[in-house]
């Protein structure tokens, strides 16, 4: 994978780290750096042949000011849970309950 970033998109491995499911993918699988020696196809698992790109990311690196090496950023994740719906948001009735209580004061 980095092979393939290296030459199609001139990205320096030095620069990002290559993040994934840690473990297995499946739903809630936390996220981890992945490894040069690892193979995509052990981490994404067979449900996802030919659909793996969508669950990798690439995570930037930042340099250190005082050795000038480019570090990690990301911190593993060890579940992860979806956000919560929006709060602010509401439903048309919602709105019209709301309209109609500040007609009435």
């Amino acid at each position: 994978m980095k092979l393939w970033l290296k030459t199609h998109k001139n990205k320096d491995a030095n620069e990002y780290d290559l993040v994934g499911p840690k473990g297995v993918w499946k739903m809630g699988a936390g996220s981890e750096v992945l490894g040069d020696d690892i193979l995509i196809a052990d981490v994404m698992g067979p449900r996802f042949e030919g659909k793996w790109l969508m669950q990798l990311s690439l995570f930037p690196k930042k340099k250190n000011e005082s050795t000038g090496e480019m570090e990690s950023t990301f911190e593993t994740i060890e579940e992860w849970v979806p956000p919560p719906p929006e709060e602010a948001w509401e439903s048309e009735r919602e709105r019209e309950i709301e309209e109609a209580q500040l007609d009435d004061d």
